[in-house]
């Protein structure tokens, strides 16, 4: 089909353009030449391809050409690959055999505190890793020699000494390059601690529950209520206070602030927190204590809450600084409470 046609049949019309403008005069000048090239089929589809021609003998050309189809195809996965690696929310770095980081995307850079990944490029995977250098070579290293793969929790350094907790995945790749993944989890590690203390609360709330419901006297009843508050919360102003008559009496107080001025008889009418709280039967808060129009002498508090014990009197915790009270906290007092108003009535009859 080919022989004694022209060459010009394999290639469209301005790709035949092109060879004749650029690549001829090559090739009378220097014999030979080199490079890539659009070539056609019969079927009019095209395909990348890698051209030599040299010139041998009475002007003849040697034609050399390799398909590049496969071969770009392969580039174009790897460019999406990169980019994708680049891309990528989670630190992505390519490590040497012996440790060396090779590639490094950007995420993984900004992970550990640098502008730019260069900053990693070329240094130990150590430098990330000076807290827990041992424990990896001896558990990671060790896995990546046996199994080819390790995945577990990590502390990595970054730039200015500070660490952070990370899951870290580590790959080796069939050239012995080790891929290595890296994603920070401090709010995940936010989130257990939370969960765990939220857990420590129920229970120590359980305890203290048990405890008031065995209390013989309001005296007791306090008692036990203040263990809870000084076993699970923090708060610089704790107290509670009993009706008697016509005024809430304070029971006890417990103050981790000198600035912090322990709360005074008030009256059961008046506009106090506790007050107000054993009123309504209703959790009163109040986030800026110097929004508030009565006689009462805060001095350091800046934000407070009242919860009711029934009608008997309430229990008032209060901060240094203003802002909420984390809900789930006086959802624990106010389960507490409900069973101090219980046994209080009890002690009545």
């Amino acid at each position: 089909v080919l022989l004694g046609a022209s060459w010009r049949r394999l290639y469209a019309d301005d790709e035949v353009a092109r060879l004749e403008e650029e690549v001829f005069p090559t090739l009378e000048e220097e014999g030979h030449w080199q490079g890539e090239v659009t070539g056609s089929r019969p079927d009019g589809t095209t395909f990348p391809a890698a051209l030599s021609l040299t010139v041998v003998s009475e002007g003849r050309l040697v034609c050399t050409v390799r398909d590049m189809t496969d071969r770009r195809q392969k580039e174009r996965a790897l460019r999406h690959r990169s980019s994708a690696m680049e891309a990528a929310s989670d630190g992505i770095a390519i490590l040497s055999d012996e440790g060396i980081y090779r590639y490094v995307n950007q995420a993984h850079a900004s992970i550990y505190g640098y502008d730019a990944p260069e900053a990693l490029v070329g240094r130990s995977w150590t430098a990330c890793y000076e807290e827990e250098q041992q424990r990896l070579e001896a558990e990671a290293m060790s896995a990546l020699e046996e199994t080819g793969h390790w995945r577990g929790e990590a502390r990595g350094v970054r730039d200015d000494g500070s660490s952070f907790p990370q899951e870290l995945t580590l790959t080796v790749l069939e050239d012995e390059s080790i891929v290595c993944v890296v994603r920070n989890i401090t709010e995940r590690k936010k989130r257990e601690q939370a969960l765990h203390q939220r857990q420590d609360k129920i229970e120590a709330l359980y305890r203290a529950t048990r405890r008031v419901l065995t209390a013989e006297g309001p005296d007791e009843v306090s008692d036990r209520i203040h263990e809870l508050l000084g076993s699970i919360f923090d708060y610089p102003l704790r107290n509670t206070g009993f009706v008697d008559g016509e005024t809430i009496r304070p029971e006890q107080t417990v103050s981790g602030d000198t600035s912090v001025p322990s709360p005074e008889p008030q009256p059961k009418g008046g506009d106090s927190l506790s007050a107000r709280a054993i009123r309504t039967g209703e959790t009163v808060v109040v986030e800026d204590v110097d929004g508030l129009d009565n006689d009462v002498e805060y001095g350091g508090l800046r934000s407070a809450a009242a919860v009711p014990i029934g009608g008997r009197g309430a229990v008032v915790v209060g901060k240094t600084e203003g802002g909420h009270f984390d809900p789930f906290n006086l959802r624990l007092l106010e389960i507490l409470s409900s069973y101090a108003a219980l046994v209080l009535g009890r002690l009545d009859r």
